[in-house]
């Protein structure tokens, strides 16, 4: 099968195949490691009872994004786009932080499908980081999200503001009846 697998891939000019398992398979993580494969992502899924709230802090406030945070949200994913390289691929860093420059600048944050949060500092008013949040619905739960980007500026690093980003994530759901926060990171990132 996984050699008809890679046939199709090869095929469709892809380059590479990608096996979704779960932790606790572990004698299929050895089979396909044997096979060549390698971790690439882990995905963490965070359930959220109906009417949770996440945290919240004094000094910043979460509100909605607007198409004019859309600059901010460029220039803050450009600071760490090339640390997004997928693990185990050689791919270019320029190449992943041109692709990202280019699909962030066409978001358009007002379409309502997307949720789109900046974190602000109360006391100057300046937007501190965001949280990109994209529906996942799922048969049994079906106001689940998916946490497409999480980032707080360069400036702003170091003061846990992503607790509050991913907050907003949970009173999302919980404010829509409950449901699931999933989100993948590389292995490499141990602070995620």
């Amino acid at each position: 099968i996984v050699r008809r697998a890679v046939e199709i891939a090869k095929e469709a000019e892809d380059l590479f195949v990608i096996i979704h398992l779960p932790e606790a398979a572990k004698k299929e993580q050895i089979w396909y490691y044997r096979l060549g494969f390698r971790v690439e992502l882990n995905r963490g899924i965070k359930p959220v009872a109906a009417g949770q709230k996440g945290p919240t802090s004094p000094h910043y406030r979460i509100r909605p994004g607007t198409p004019r945070d859309l600059p901010f949200i460029c220039r803050v994913n450009s600071a760490y786009s090339a640390s997004y390289l997928p693990c185990g691929r050689d791919v270019d860093a320029r190449t992943i932080e041109a692709g990202f420059l280019i699909y962030y600048s066409q978001l358009r944050i007002n379409t309502g499908e997307w949720h789109y949060f900046i974190i602000d500092e109360v006391a100057t008013g300046r937007p501190a980081g965001y949280v990109i949040y994209q529906p996942y619905p799922q048969l049994k739960e079906p106001n689940s999200v998916y946490t497409y980007d999480v980032a707080v500026a360069p400036e702003f690093q170091g003061r846990g503001l992503s607790l509050y980003l991913c907050g907003a994530g949970e009173t999302l759901v919980g404010d829509a009846g409950g449901g699931l926060i999933i989100g993948d990171t590389s292995p490499d990132n141990i602070a995620a």
